[in-house]
C-alpha cells in the first residue's frame, strides 16, 4: 500500500511539473512588446507667442495612457525614462480644410531640453494637412472638443477640432532613467490662419513619452 502511494505521488508530481513547464513556456510565448504612454497637460499661449514649458520627471506631474489617466508613479516614470522611444508634444485646433490652399492651423515645437536626450534642435512644425497625428490615440486621451461646421463663404468652411502633434524620435532610444528627478523644458506655439478665422484650444497642450516595454499578452 505504502509503495503504491510512493508511487502515486511520484506520478502526480511529473504531471504538475510537465504542466508547471508548459505553461511558463506558453506564458514566454505571450510575451510582446506593450505600450507605455506618460502624458502631462499644459496650457498653450495665445498665438504668436511662445510657451515656455518646464515639467519635472516626478510623481505628480504626469498622468498614465492620456492627460486624464491615473497619476503616474515612481515605477511609471522609472519604466517609461528606462525604455524611452520618442517625445512629441500636442495640441488640439480647428482649420480650414477645403480647397488646395487651405491654410492649416498647426504648431511649433523647439528647444527640447533633457539630460541625456538627443534630438534634433531646430524647429519642428506640424499641421492637421501633415498626417502628424500620432498612431493608436482613438482613446478619450487625445480627442478634441467637436464643434459645429459652420459655413464662412465658399469654398472655405471651419473644420472640427484635430489633434496635431510633432513628434520627437530619439537618436539615443533606450534607458534614461537617470533624467529621473530632472527638468524637461521646451517651447511650443501654435500657429493660426491670419486670412481666414481658425482656432486653437489653448487648454489643450500635452507632453507625451513613449515608451516600449516587454509585457504578458492578455
Amino acid at each position: 500500500m505504502e509503495h503504491q502511494r510512493s508511487k502515486l505521488c511520484r506520478i502526480a508530481a511529473t504531471l504538475l511539473t510537465t504542466w508547471l513547464i508548459g505553461a511558463g513556456g506558453q506564458a514566454a510565448a505571450q510575451e510582446q512588446d506593450m505600450p507605455l504612454v506618460l502624458v502631462h497637460r499644459f496650457t498653450i499661449a495665445e498665438p504668436p507667442a511662445w510657451s515656455e514649458v518646464a515639467v519635472e520627471l516626478a510623481p505628480g506631474q504626469w498622468r498614465v495612457g492620456g492627460a486624464d489617466g491615473p497619476v503616474a508613479s515612481a515605477w511609471h516614470l522609472r519604466t517609461t525614462l528606462g525604455a524611452l522611444i520618442a517625445v512629441e508634444v500636442g495640441g488640439c485646433c480647428s482649420a480650414w480644410v477645403d480647397g488646395p490652399t487651405a491654410y492649416p492651423c498647426g504648431f511649433t515645437l523647439s528647444g527640447f531640453e533633457l539630460l541625456g536626450l538627443d534630438v534634433e534642435r531646430d524647429p519642428a512644425s506640424a499641421s492637421p494637412a501633415a498626417a502628424s497625428t500620432p498612431e493608436r490615440t482613438e482613446t478619450e486621451a487625445f480627442a478634441c472638443a467637436q464643434q459645429d461646421t459652420r459655413a464662412r463663404g465658399a469654398p472655405m468652411r471651419q473644420g472640427a477640432m484635430h489633434f496635431v502633434s510633432v513628434r520627437r524620435w530619439l537618436h539615443n532610444a533606450g534607458d534614461h532613467t537617470r533624467a529621473l528627478g530632472t527638468t524637461l523644458r521646451f517651447q511650443f506655439r501654435g500657429a493660426v490662419n491670419h486670412l481666414h478665422a481658425s482656432k486653437i484650444d489653448r487648454a489643450s497642450g500635452v507632453v507625451i513619452l513613449r515608451a516600449v516595454q516587454r509585457g504578458r499578452a492578455s
